[in-house]
């Protein structure tokens, strides 16, 4: 999906997993539209009285709203229950316990 937005609108990026100006979340406002690259993260946090764990070994999503700082609504396919169609699930950065994400700001 991220592959396909980017193309349409012409972003320079790498044709890997490397799409535009790498960005701090800690230090850099966030953007809808922004990129995240995900590498062998474990994502762990409660809701509604239930644990949960997820697993994004190589995953690519885009933002799609900006909750909070480190609060964010994502896009993305082929994970959780949308499956091949896009769907949209919340991520708080806080909860994830290992591995690395990268945020990039996409550029033409």
């Amino acid at each position: 999906m991220a592959e396909a937005v980017l193309n349409t609108v012409d972003a320079t990026w790498d044709g890997q997993y490397k799409f535009g100006i790498l960005l701090n979340p800690e230090t850099d406002c966030i953007y809808p539209g922004d990129i995240i690259q995900f590498e062998r993260v474990k994502i762990k946090y409660s809701k509604n009285g239930g644990r949960y764990e997820e697993d994004m070994r190589h995953h690519t999503a885009i933002i799609y709203n900006v909750n909070a700082k480190g609060n964010f609504d994502l896009a993305h396919q082929n994970y959780g229950h949308s499956k091949r169609k896009v769907g949209i699930t919340n991520l708080e950065l806080k909860n994830i316990v290992r591995g690395d994400f990268f945020i990039y700001r996409p550029t033409k």
